[in-house]
């Protein structure tokens, strides 16, 4: 989610954001980071080189860090509905969740119809527990990218939430067409509704196979497996694959138990 340059931002300092919002979506931090710098070390005012801060501290999961990136950022620019959307989102997981309500109402406020704030802003909403709003914020987002894999993920979930299991089986069929391998699409598949066979946890085997790397891919198809063969009653092995689940997922979770 990057952000437009200030009028007035002089060409190299565009530059220099714009090389740093690639670099993080490339997954290279240290020269999104080095970008930040370069930029905040000539002009502290910058909105733009705050929200890019943000968005690595988000990557790198220093929620403090990332909390007060964007709150500099809608210090600078109060109209800055991503930066608002994200305070929000950090607030409500924190269970702050007056800072969230309030936050949430500013990303509302000021929001541009960017997509991926349309997207986040739903999402918050859902984690508020009003799943019908967060429906329509989600729709509006895929309105603007309907081939959008997050966006569809997103809305078939919410589908779940409200009930409407056939329309979530339409989207996550859509997200297996074009991603067979998903796993957080698989996931939600094994949860919509109980297992009647071993077909699907025959396909979630395979894939694990192929995600022996990858513990967030790991923890989702661990976790399908887990259900569906719970579905079963084939006890032993369902507990086997929660338990691979929740040690995959415990490898990316910054967890400090004191």
């Amino acid at each position: 989610m990057s952000t437009a340059p200030s009028a007035g931002t002089e060409p190299w300092m565009r530059e220099t954001l714009r090389r740093g919002f690639e670099s993080l979506s490339a997954g290279r931090i240290e020269d999104a980071s080095a970008c930040c710098r370069k930029v905040l070390s000539a002009r502290r005012d910058l909105p733009e080189g705050h929200f890019l801060v943000g968005l690595i501290a988000l990557e790198l999961k220093e929620t403090g860090r990332a909390v007060q990136a964007f709150g500099s950022v809608t210090k600078l620019q109060p109209d800055h509905a991503a930066a608002w959307a994200n305070l929000a989102r950090l607030f409500m997981r924190a269970g702050q969740s007056a800072r969230a309500d309030a936050a949430l109402a500013k990303a509302v406020e000021h929001n541009d119809n960017n997509p991926i704030v349309l997207d986040l802003i739903g999402t918050i909403h859902g984690l508020l527990g009003d799943q019908a709003e967060a429906g329509k914020w989600i729709q509006r987002a895929l309105k603007k990218q309907p081939e959008n894999i997050a966006f569809q993920i997103n809305l078939a979930n919410n589908h779940m939430f409200l009930d409407q299991l056939d329309d979530a089986e339409a989207l996550l069929a859509s997200v297996l067409k074009r991603a067979p391998g998903h796993p957080n699409a698989h996931w939600l598949l094994s949860g919509l509704r109980k297992a009647k066979n071993r077909d699907h946890i025959d396909e979630l085997r395979r894939l694990v196979e192929g995600e022996r790397d990858n513990p967030r891919a790991l923890a989702f198809l661990y976790y399908g497996l887990g259900k569906e063969l719970e579905d079963l009653e084939d006890w032993d092995n369902a507990f086997e694959a929660f338990a691979r689940g929740a040690a995959a997922r415990r490898t990316t979770i910054d967890f400090d138990e004191a």
